[in-house]
């Protein structure tokens, strides 16, 4: 759904690096299934039977890494870094969980949800049972099951550069995770700190304790634009994995978003497309007749967290325009 203006002779519209975002000034995202997931909302890429809405109010998920790479995801209003805080709360249920289902790959492998940047995790080259080397930009909740060496639960941070962010043991803790029972899972990043804490609890009752995450010392940066519940091929590696089970009660806490109050404006010296815009990103306005092929209009603009503006020229009357968001 493209949020829209209508100017005189044209329509405004507003996506953001190849994605449509909602206006809006809110901090937070909500999600309990209560209705049928609308692509407003949500989209899957890759395998649409893992992803199944109950008219009960959850979503069933299978995590196959038979299966290419598939994600059940939800776009942001922003792009994601090290210096932004955030948090995921979610209500996981898991029924089943089986390991060694490829032939040849008897070791563990995980289920997984979090942040994802959507253009590494759909490329054909992204492998995260692989590892170092193709997988890049994830912020993500890892559970390994038991295949001999203990259970273990390992929320991970990777790089632009597809790096792990490792400081040693610390950074996973040994923990199994109880069949039919709602896990109330919360992961909570303060960028003044660099660490990640995550908490959960069953019936009231806490799970763990979690070993907190801190940034190694050399990571970099990330760059994440999506949250998704990903069920990932085990293409490159030794473990496999089929498990199902249900996840409701979706939070999403997020800084303001990249753009807000998108606008048409004209003055003596033409037609801008006005937005208030946030410092470390930059802003480029393209127009499309046909959404097929977007052309670049006006300079690339540094955002400035107060309102601004970008030329642009008056078009014919089925010509669309967007704000493209990019974070160096």
């Amino acid at each position: 759904m493209n949020t829209k203006v209508k100017p005189p002779r044209w329509v405004v519209g507003l996506a953001m690096i190849g994605m449509v975002i909602q206006l809006t000034t809110a901090a937070d995202f909500f999600e309990d299934f209560t209705q049928a997931p609308t692509r407003d909302r949500w989209r899957i890429h890759g395998e649409e039977s893992l992803f199944r809405w109950h008219p009960d109010g959850r979503l069933e998920v299978t995590w196959d890494s038979r299966r290419t790479n598939s994600y059940f995801l939800h776009r942001l209003d922003t792009i994601l870094g090290k210096d932004d805080d955030f948090a995921i709360r979610f209500e996981l249920t898991l029924e089943s969980v089986q390991l060694g289902v490829s032939a040849g790959k008897p070791d563990t492998f995980e289920l997984a949800l979090g942040f994802i940047n959507v253009a590494d995790a759909t490329h054909t080259n992204f492998f995260r049972g692989k590892g170092t080397g193709t997988v890049r930009n994830l912020v993500e909740f890892d559970w390994f099951p038991d295949s001999g060496f203990g259970a273990t639960l390992w929320p991970a941070f990777w790089s632009t550069n597809a790096t792990l962010s490792f400081r040693g043991g610390d950074d996973f803790t040994l923990l199994e995770l109880p069949m039919d029972r709602v896990l109330n899972v919360t992961m909570a990043y303060s960028a003044a700190t660099r660490t990640l804490r995550t908490t959960m609890a069953a019936g009231g009752e806490p799970i763990g304790p979690i070993n907190d995450l801190r940034l190694a010392d050399s990571f970099t940066d990330f760059r994440v634009d999506a949250f998704a519940i990903s069920s990932y091929s085990d293409a490159g590696s030794s473990g496999s994995l089929l498990a199902t089970g249900r996840i409701d009660n979706i939070r999403l806490t997020l800084p303001p978003p990249a753009v807000t109050g998108l606008a048409v404006s004209r003055t003596e010296a033409g037609w801008f497309l006005q937005f208030t815009g946030r410092n470390g990103f930059v802003y480029q306005a393209e127009s499309t007749s046909d959404f097929d092929t977007w052309q670049a209009e006006g300079p690339l603009t540094e955002g400035t967290d107060a309102p601004q503006r970008i030329p642009i020229q008056q078009g014919p009357a089925s010509k669309f325009w967007r704000i493209r968001v990019l974070r160096p």
